[in-house]
């Protein structure tokens, strides 16, 4: 099956990242190949697969955790997809006390604490400017059904009926 075989059916609005992934990983890099890894370049760069933010790919993921010290994932992006963290929040619903929240890159294998908060306010915006201050990419598997993508985790501790997060991200691959 050749590369356009299962892409001519999709529109450039469609940001097909897996269909693009998956005709274009089987192509070797090698001279004999020179004009379909053209077409692969010519493709990424009308999808706006530049690693510039994609128009109209914006959104906010939420999540509600109600155990305290559960570690769960926020988002996954899917195979092909690249996502930059844009911002964090979070509410904390019932409770009284300081709560703890904390952030971790995940990659299948190993967990990296990234960010630590401590708060007794109920809603905590979690802000780039005193906060974090480097840019922070979600990355979907390297094979269809992967685990190895770079995934967001949260965990909440503290006495709390729910906590509420969000976290806004722009996919830009």
């Amino acid at each position: 099956m050749g590369f356009w075989d299962q892409l001519n059916t999709l529109r450039i609005g469609n940001h097909a990242s897996t269909a693009i992934t998956r005709q274009s990983d089987p192509v070797h890099l090698q001279e004999s190949n020179r004009e379909v890894l053209k077409d692969i370049v010519l493709v990424n760069e009308a999808n706006q697969r530049n690693g510039l933010p994609m128009a109209g790919t914006g959104s906010i993921k939420a999540l509600n955790v109600t155990s305290s010290g559960a570690i769960t994932s926020v988002f996954t992006p899917d195979y092909g997809e690249v996502y930059r963290v844009v911002m964090i929040g979070g509410q904390k619903n019932g409770g009284s006390g300081a709560v703890i929240y904390e952030f971790y890159l995940y990659d299948g294998t190993t967990r990296l604490k990234w960010f630590y908060y401590s708060s007794s306010d109920s809603g905590v915006l979690f802000t780039g400017d005193s906060n974090y201050t480097q840019d922070i990419y979600l990355t979907g598997p390297s094979t269809p059904n992967g685990t190895d993508g770079l995934v967001l985790q949260v965990e909440a501790t503290g006495t709390f009926d729910s906590v509420d997060f969000q976290v806004a991200v722009v996919r830009v691959r």
